[in-house]
Protein backbone atom coordinates (compact mmCIF):
# COMPACT_ATOMS: atom_id res chain seq x y z
CA UNK A 1 0.00 0.00 0.00
CA UNK A 2 1.50 3.25 -1.12
CA UNK A 3 0.11 6.72 0.19
CA UNK A 4 0.97 10.25 -0.91
CA UNK A 5 -0.78 12.96 0.58
CA UNK A 6 -0.97 16.48 1.59
CA UNK A 7 -0.03 17.85 5.15
CA UNK A 8 -3.84 18.92 6.47
CA UNK A 9 -3.61 22.19 8.67
CA UNK A 10 -6.16 23.84 10.32
CA UNK A 11 -6.31 26.88 13.00
CA UNK A 12 -7.93 25.31 15.94
CA UNK A 13 -8.82 21.49 16.07
CA UNK A 14 -12.87 22.76 17.46
CA UNK A 15 -13.19 24.50 14.30
CA UNK A 16 -12.27 21.07 12.10
CA UNK A 17 -14.67 19.17 14.42
CA UNK A 18 -17.48 21.48 13.61
CA UNK A 19 -17.22 22.23 10.78
CA UNK A 20 -16.34 18.88 9.38
CA UNK A 21 -19.50 17.85 11.40
CA UNK A 22 -21.66 20.53 9.04
CA UNK A 23 -20.54 18.98 5.91
CA UNK A 24 -20.70 15.29 6.80
CA UNK A 25 -23.56 15.03 4.34
CA UNK A 26 -21.22 16.15 1.45
CA UNK A 27 -18.93 14.00 2.78
CA UNK A 28 -20.81 11.06 2.83
CA UNK A 29 -22.30 11.71 -0.88
CA UNK A 30 -19.19 11.63 -2.38
CA UNK A 31 -17.47 8.72 -0.58
CA UNK A 32 -20.93 6.88 -1.83
CA UNK A 33 -20.23 7.99 -5.35
CA UNK A 34 -16.63 7.21 -5.52
CA UNK A 35 -17.76 3.79 -4.21
CA UNK A 36 -20.05 3.35 -7.10
CA UNK A 37 -18.31 1.10 -10.16
CA UNK A 38 -20.27 3.58 -12.76
CA UNK A 39 -18.90 6.52 -11.89
CA UNK A 40 -15.22 8.18 -12.57
CA UNK A 41 -15.10 11.58 -12.12
CA UNK A 42 -17.07 13.79 -9.21
CA UNK A 43 -16.77 17.46 -8.64
CA UNK A 44 -17.22 19.25 -6.11
CA UNK A 45 -18.03 23.15 -6.59
CA UNK A 46 -19.19 26.22 -4.98
CA UNK A 47 -18.62 29.66 -3.86
CA UNK A 48 -14.89 30.59 -2.48
CA UNK A 49 -14.68 29.87 1.47
CA UNK A 50 -17.52 26.81 1.36
CA UNK A 51 -15.60 24.76 2.74
CA UNK A 52 -14.34 22.26 -0.72
CA UNK A 53 -10.84 22.08 0.26
CA UNK A 54 -11.83 21.04 3.84
CA UNK A 55 -14.14 18.15 2.25
CA UNK A 56 -11.76 16.72 0.31
CA UNK A 57 -9.21 17.04 2.82
CA UNK A 58 -11.40 15.17 4.98
CA UNK A 59 -11.74 12.56 2.86
CA UNK A 60 -8.12 12.20 1.77
CA UNK A 61 -7.20 11.73 5.60
CA UNK A 62 -10.32 9.20 6.12
CA UNK A 63 -9.20 7.09 3.50
CA UNK A 64 -5.42 6.79 4.53
CA UNK A 65 -6.93 6.38 7.63
CA UNK A 66 -9.04 3.60 6.98
CA UNK A 67 -11.95 5.06 8.89
CA UNK A 68 -14.27 4.92 5.54
CA UNK A 69 -15.16 2.34 3.31
CA UNK A 70 -13.13 3.81 0.66
CA UNK A 71 -10.11 1.96 -0.33
CA UNK A 72 -7.39 3.06 -2.56
CA UNK A 73 -3.72 1.42 -3.33
CA UNK A 74 -2.90 5.18 -4.20
CA UNK A 75 -3.94 8.48 -3.41
CA UNK A 76 -2.18 11.53 -5.42
CA UNK A 77 -3.20 15.40 -3.79
CA UNK A 78 -2.73 17.93 -6.76
CA UNK A 79 -3.08 21.50 -6.01
CA UNK A 80 -4.48 23.96 -9.06
CA UNK A 81 -3.54 26.82 -9.47
CA UNK A 82 -4.52 30.38 -11.41
CA UNK A 83 -2.22 29.84 -13.84
CA UNK A 84 -1.86 26.69 -15.33
CA UNK A 85 1.77 25.34 -15.28
CA UNK A 86 1.69 21.37 -16.50
CA UNK A 87 5.60 21.68 -15.67
CA UNK A 88 4.70 22.57 -12.20
CA UNK A 89 2.34 20.17 -11.45
CA UNK A 90 4.41 17.54 -13.09
CA UNK A 91 7.42 18.20 -10.64
CA UNK A 92 4.54 17.94 -7.86
CA UNK A 93 3.31 14.26 -8.40
CA UNK A 94 7.18 12.87 -9.54
CA UNK A 95 8.05 14.30 -6.16
CA UNK A 96 5.56 12.32 -4.55
CA UNK A 97 5.78 9.48 -6.54
CA UNK A 98 9.74 9.45 -5.96
CA UNK A 99 10.64 9.53 -9.37
CA UNK A 100 14.34 10.31 -10.52
CA UNK A 101 14.67 11.85 -13.63
CA UNK A 102 17.56 14.63 -15.12
CA UNK A 103 16.55 18.25 -14.03
CA UNK A 104 16.23 19.18 -17.57
CA UNK A 105 14.25 16.37 -18.33
CA UNK A 106 11.17 17.37 -20.99
CA UNK A 107 7.48 17.51 -19.81
CA UNK A 108 6.51 14.80 -21.89
CA UNK A 109 9.52 12.52 -20.30
CA UNK A 110 8.41 13.38 -16.68
CA UNK A 111 4.59 12.12 -18.22
CA UNK A 112 5.92 8.71 -19.40
CA UNK A 113 7.62 8.45 -16.28
CA UNK A 114 4.40 9.32 -14.10
CA UNK A 115 2.26 6.81 -16.41
CA UNK A 116 4.22 3.73 -15.89
CA UNK A 117 4.72 4.20 -12.08
CA UNK A 118 1.26 4.39 -11.84
CA UNK A 119 0.59 1.43 -13.93
CA UNK A 120 2.12 -0.59 -11.11
CA UNK A 121 -1.02 -0.19 -8.66
CA UNK A 122 -4.68 -1.48 -9.06
CA UNK A 123 -6.87 1.49 -7.98
CA UNK A 124 -5.48 5.58 -7.62
CA UNK A 125 -7.43 8.00 -6.39
CA UNK A 126 -6.68 12.04 -8.19
CA UNK A 127 -7.18 15.12 -6.20
CA UNK A 128 -7.70 18.06 -8.19
CA UNK A 129 -7.89 20.61 -5.46
CA UNK A 130 -9.44 24.20 -6.07
CA UNK A 131 -9.36 23.89 -10.24
CA UNK A 132 -9.74 26.82 -11.94
CA UNK A 133 -9.24 25.61 -15.63
CA UNK A 134 -9.85 22.49 -17.38
CA UNK A 135 -6.65 20.46 -17.45
CA UNK A 136 -5.35 18.27 -19.38
CA UNK A 137 -4.80 15.03 -17.85
CA UNK A 138 -3.07 13.04 -20.31
CA UNK A 139 0.06 15.95 -20.65
CA UNK A 140 0.14 14.96 -16.15
CA UNK A 141 0.46 11.40 -17.04
CA UNK A 142 -2.43 10.77 -15.32
CA UNK A 143 -4.25 7.20 -16.80
CA UNK A 144 -7.98 8.79 -16.54
CA UNK A 145 -9.44 6.15 -19.34
CA UNK A 146 -9.30 3.65 -16.95
CA UNK A 147 -7.68 1.03 -18.59
CA UNK A 148 -8.58 -2.92 -18.09
CA UNK A 149 -6.44 -5.60 -17.87
CA UNK A 150 -3.99 -7.15 -15.24
CA UNK A 151 -1.59 -4.16 -15.91
CA UNK A 152 -3.81 -1.74 -15.59
CA UNK A 153 -4.52 0.76 -13.07
CA UNK A 154 -8.25 1.81 -12.50
CA UNK A 155 -8.01 5.72 -11.44
CA UNK A 156 -11.04 8.10 -10.60
CA UNK A 157 -11.04 11.33 -9.72
CA UNK A 158 -11.91 13.87 -7.44
CA UNK A 159 -12.40 17.73 -8.46
CA UNK A 160 -13.11 21.02 -5.98
CA UNK A 161 -13.63 23.85 -8.19
CA UNK A 162 -15.66 27.15 -7.57
CA UNK A 163 -16.68 27.07 -11.74
CA UNK A 164 -19.22 24.75 -12.54
CA UNK A 165 -17.95 25.43 -15.90
CA UNK A 166 -14.59 23.37 -15.22
CA UNK A 167 -17.08 20.53 -14.28
CA UNK A 168 -18.64 20.61 -17.82
CA UNK A 169 -14.56 20.71 -19.74
CA UNK A 170 -13.49 17.75 -16.97
CA UNK A 171 -16.30 15.65 -18.13
CA UNK A 172 -17.23 14.98 -14.87
CA UNK A 173 -19.73 12.19 -13.76
CA UNK A 174 -21.83 13.36 -11.30
CA UNK A 175 -21.48 17.19 -9.54
CA UNK A 176 -21.88 18.48 -5.91
CA UNK A 177 -22.89 21.90 -5.13
CA UNK A 178 -21.77 23.13 -1.81
CA UNK A 179 -23.95 25.69 -0.45
CA UNK A 180 -23.89 28.15 2.32
CA UNK A 181 -25.18 26.19 5.68
CA UNK A 182 -28.01 26.17 7.21
CA UNK A 183 -29.21 28.32 10.05
CA UNK A 184 -28.57 25.72 13.15
CA UNK A 185 -24.88 24.52 11.68
CA UNK A 186 -23.92 28.03 10.81
CA UNK A 187 -24.94 28.64 14.92
CA UNK A 188 -23.13 25.45 15.94
CA UNK A 189 -19.90 26.29 13.81
CA UNK A 190 -20.01 30.04 15.01
CA UNK A 191 -19.94 28.63 18.72
CA UNK A 192 -17.36 26.32 17.91
CA UNK A 193 -14.77 29.50 16.82
CA UNK A 194 -15.83 32.19 19.30
CA UNK A 195 -16.45 30.46 21.67
CA UNK A 196 -19.97 28.43 23.52
CA UNK A 197 -19.76 29.66 26.55
CA UNK A 198 -19.46 33.17 26.07
CA UNK A 199 -21.53 32.97 22.78
CA UNK A 200 -24.18 31.45 24.92
CA UNK A 201 -24.33 33.29 28.00
CA UNK A 202 -27.55 34.56 28.68
CA UNK A 203 -26.56 38.12 28.53
CA UNK A 204 -24.60 37.60 24.58
CA UNK A 205 -26.63 34.67 22.92
CA UNK A 206 -29.38 37.18 21.57
CA UNK A 207 -26.80 39.39 19.84
CA UNK A 208 -24.58 36.59 19.04
CA UNK A 209 -27.55 35.29 17.12
CA UNK A 210 -27.82 38.41 15.47
CA UNK A 211 -24.04 38.41 14.72
CA UNK A 212 -24.24 35.09 13.35
CA UNK A 213 -26.79 35.58 11.27
CA UNK A 214 -24.88 38.04 9.20
CA UNK A 215 -22.62 36.44 7.45
CA UNK A 216 -25.55 34.43 5.70
CA UNK A 217 -24.20 30.88 6.24
CA UNK A 218 -21.04 31.58 4.58
CA UNK A 219 -18.38 29.33 6.21
CA UNK A 220 -15.15 31.84 5.62
CA UNK A 221 -17.17 34.72 7.09
CA UNK A 222 -18.29 32.85 10.00
CA UNK A 223 -15.00 32.18 10.54
CA UNK A 224 -13.63 35.71 10.10
CA UNK A 225 -16.46 37.10 12.19
CA UNK A 226 -16.24 34.35 15.00
CA UNK A 227 -13.09 34.90 15.63
CA UNK A 228 -13.42 38.60 16.04
CA UNK A 229 -15.39 38.15 19.57
CA UNK A 230 -13.05 34.94 20.48
CA UNK A 231 -13.44 34.41 23.93
CA UNK A 232 -15.26 37.98 24.51
CA UNK A 233 -17.70 38.34 27.97
CA UNK A 234 -18.25 42.03 27.37
CA UNK A 235 -21.44 42.49 25.53
CA UNK A 236 -20.30 46.07 24.18
CA UNK A 237 -17.49 44.51 21.92
CA UNK A 238 -20.20 41.73 20.97
CA UNK A 239 -23.25 44.99 19.80
CA UNK A 240 -19.96 47.28 18.59
CA UNK A 241 -19.46 44.25 16.59
CA UNK A 242 -23.17 43.99 15.71
CA UNK A 243 -23.06 47.47 14.45
CA UNK A 244 -20.59 47.19 12.13
CA UNK A 245 -21.99 44.15 10.31
CA UNK A 246 -25.52 46.09 10.56
CA UNK A 247 -23.86 48.84 7.94
CA UNK A 248 -21.63 46.36 5.27
CA UNK A 249 -21.18 49.10 2.51
CA UNK A 250 -19.35 51.00 5.55
CA UNK A 251 -17.20 47.61 5.95
CA UNK A 252 -14.70 47.52 8.39
CA UNK A 253 -10.91 46.56 7.31
CA UNK A 254 -11.26 43.18 8.89
CA UNK A 255 -14.58 42.60 6.52
CA UNK A 256 -13.55 44.22 3.50
CA UNK A 257 -9.80 43.16 3.38
CA UNK A 258 -10.62 39.53 4.37
CA UNK A 259 -14.24 38.18 3.93
CA UNK A 260 -14.39 40.71 0.84
CA UNK A 261 -11.27 39.96 -0.44
CA UNK A 262 -12.27 35.66 -0.53
CA UNK A 263 -15.29 36.66 -3.00
CA UNK A 264 -13.15 38.82 -4.77
CA UNK A 265 -10.94 36.06 -6.20
CA UNK A 266 -14.24 34.65 -8.01
CA UNK A 267 -15.03 38.07 -9.30
CA UNK A 268 -11.51 38.79 -10.67
CA UNK A 269 -11.73 35.35 -12.21
CA UNK A 270 -14.39 36.32 -14.77
CA UNK A 271 -12.51 37.22 -17.76
CA UNK A 272 -15.62 38.48 -19.46
CA UNK A 273 -15.92 42.51 -18.50
CA UNK A 274 -19.61 41.90 -19.68
CA UNK A 275 -19.86 39.44 -17.40
CA UNK A 276 -18.53 41.90 -14.72
CA UNK A 277 -20.77 44.29 -15.30
CA UNK A 278 -23.90 41.72 -15.44
CA UNK A 279 -23.15 41.14 -11.81
CA UNK A 280 -22.68 44.70 -10.85
CA UNK A 281 -26.17 45.56 -12.77
CA UNK A 282 -28.28 42.48 -10.75
CA UNK A 283 -26.72 44.06 -7.42
CA UNK A 284 -28.56 46.79 -8.04
CA UNK A 285 -31.50 45.43 -7.58
CA UNK A 286 -33.24 45.69 -4.05
CA UNK A 287 -32.24 42.75 -1.68
CA UNK A 288 -34.89 39.66 -1.63
CA UNK A 289 -36.00 40.77 -5.27
CA UNK A 290 -36.94 38.03 -7.74
CA UNK A 291 -34.51 39.09 -10.93
CA UNK A 292 -36.31 38.30 -14.04
CA UNK A 293 -33.47 37.34 -16.68
CA UNK A 294 -35.94 38.73 -19.76
CA UNK A 295 -35.93 42.40 -17.85
CA UNK A 296 -32.07 41.91 -17.16
CA UNK A 297 -31.24 40.99 -21.00
CA UNK A 298 -33.58 44.45 -21.96
CA UNK A 299 -31.15 46.73 -19.37
CA UNK A 300 -27.91 45.73 -20.63
CA UNK A 301 -29.24 46.07 -24.09
CA UNK A 302 -30.00 49.90 -22.98
CA UNK A 303 -27.17 50.24 -21.12
CA UNK A 304 -24.80 49.21 -23.68
CA UNK A 305 -23.27 46.39 -22.32
CA UNK A 306 -24.75 44.05 -25.06
CA UNK A 307 -25.78 45.21 -28.29
CA UNK A 308 -29.40 45.15 -29.75
CA UNK A 309 -29.46 42.77 -32.27
CA UNK A 310 -30.87 38.82 -32.87
CA UNK A 311 -28.29 37.05 -30.93
CA UNK A 312 -28.53 39.55 -27.47
CA UNK A 313 -30.67 37.39 -25.94
CA UNK A 314 -28.83 34.62 -26.06
CA UNK A 315 -25.36 36.76 -25.16
CA UNK A 316 -27.11 37.92 -21.84
CA UNK A 317 -28.42 34.54 -20.62
CA UNK A 318 -25.02 33.19 -21.35
CA UNK A 319 -23.93 35.91 -19.00
CA UNK A 320 -26.59 35.24 -16.45
CA UNK A 321 -25.57 31.21 -17.05
CA UNK A 322 -21.54 32.14 -16.45
CA UNK A 323 -22.42 34.02 -12.92
CA UNK A 324 -24.60 31.13 -12.02
CA UNK A 325 -21.86 28.58 -12.69
CA UNK A 326 -19.52 30.68 -10.19
CA UNK A 327 -22.31 30.97 -7.41
CA UNK A 328 -22.41 35.01 -7.43
CA UNK A 329 -25.98 34.41 -9.14
CA UNK A 330 -28.76 31.77 -7.94
CA UNK A 331 -31.51 30.17 -9.25
CA UNK A 332 -34.79 31.86 -8.93
CA UNK A 333 -38.11 30.50 -8.23
CA UNK A 334 -38.32 29.46 -11.93
CA UNK A 335 -36.50 29.01 -15.30
CA UNK A 336 -36.28 32.73 -15.87
CA UNK A 337 -35.30 34.00 -12.72
CA UNK A 338 -32.57 34.14 -10.62
CA UNK A 339 -31.63 35.63 -7.63
CA UNK A 340 -28.58 37.01 -5.44
CA UNK A 341 -27.27 36.31 -2.09
CA UNK A 342 -27.13 39.03 0.27
CA UNK A 343 -24.04 37.92 1.09
CA UNK A 344 -22.95 38.89 -2.85
CA UNK A 345 -25.03 41.56 -2.57
CA UNK A 346 -23.13 43.01 -0.40
CA UNK A 347 -19.66 42.22 -1.56
CA UNK A 348 -20.89 43.93 -4.97
CA UNK A 349 -22.38 46.91 -3.44
CA UNK A 350 -18.24 46.91 -1.92
CA UNK A 351 -16.65 46.48 -4.43
CA UNK A 352 -18.33 49.53 -6.78
CA UNK A 353 -17.18 51.70 -3.89
CA UNK A 354 -13.58 51.01 -4.85
CA UNK A 355 -11.59 51.45 -7.34
CA UNK A 356 -11.55 48.30 -9.22
CA UNK A 357 -15.46 48.30 -8.59
CA UNK A 358 -15.65 51.51 -10.39
CA UNK A 359 -13.89 50.65 -13.60
CA UNK A 360 -16.70 48.14 -14.33
CA UNK A 361 -19.59 50.19 -13.10
CA UNK A 362 -22.28 51.69 -15.31
CA UNK A 363 -23.26 54.97 -16.54
CA UNK A 364 -26.16 54.71 -14.53
CA UNK A 365 -26.29 53.76 -10.94
CA UNK A 366 -28.68 56.42 -9.56
CA UNK A 367 -31.84 54.44 -9.89
CA UNK A 368 -31.86 50.61 -8.97
CA UNK A 369 -34.23 48.77 -11.78
CA UNK A 370 -37.27 47.03 -9.44
CA UNK A 371 -39.11 43.73 -9.89
CA UNK A 372 -41.95 42.08 -8.25
CA UNK A 373 -40.71 39.47 -5.71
Amino acid sequence: MAWVSCPVQFHCCSDRADHESSLSGYLAKITALLADDAVNRVALWGLEGCGKTVIAKTLNNNIKSRTCDLRFDLVIWVPCYKEINISRQLHQIARRLTLFYAEDAPDAVIAGLIFRKLQKFKTCLIILDNALASIDLDRLGIPWRNYQGDNGVRVKILITTRDRGVCRKLLVDQTLKLDFLSADDAWKYFCSVAGEKNATSATVEPIAKQVCSKPQGYPFAITVVGKIQLQCSYIGWWQMGLRDLNFPHRASEITSEIIYASLKLTYDCLQDKKMKQCFLLCASYPGGCIIKLKEVVCLMVAKGIIKDCEGCQHEGLMLVEGLKDVCLLEDGIDDETVTMHELIRDFARWLMSTDAGNIEQLDDQSSSPMTNP
